[in-house]
């Protein structure tokens, strides 16, 4: 991950952003059984990133943050610490930066922005001819 080091709350944020807006991040909407998930292809440089999320199971800008903090971070504990304390360590994080990202109206709207911007570069046109078929 490109970036200032050493990373502050600031930084950290200037990378999801950044992270979210790169074209090798797809994002999409859809039910699962937690808020969120994440897959990627290579470990250092993360390629073709998919994050899922469920809209309906909250904050969808929370999950989102939290999904990328995976990608993020994940150079850093993986065979180091077990999939649980990963897990730990980002929730904490992504509250952190939820709330920084919460605390700004400016931030906020930024993000549902960047979110549906992102949502909708996934989104396949299907005619109405289509949808509308019962057969």
């Amino acid at each position: 991950m490109k970036g200032k080091y050493p990373l502050t709350r600031a930084r950290l944020h200037r990378a999801l952003l950044d992270l979210l807006m790169h074209k090798e991040v797809h994002l999409t909407y859809t039910p699962l059984k937690y808020g969120g998930h994440c897959e990627w292809d290579e470990v250092f440089p993360p390629t073709n990133i998919r994050i899922r999320v469920d809209a309906n199971s909250g904050d969808d800008i929370k999950f989102v943050i939290h999904e990328l903090l995976h990608v993020i971070f994940h150079p850093i504990f993986v065979g180091r610490v077990d999939d649980t304390l990963e897990e730990v360590c980002i929730i904490a994080l992504d509250t952190y930066m939820h709330e920084y990202v919460d605390k700004s109206p400016e931030r906020l709207t930024h993000w549902r922005r960047l979110v549906t911007k992102k949502l909708e570069e996934g989104m396949v046109d299907v005619p109405i001819a289509v949808m509308a078929d019962r057969s």
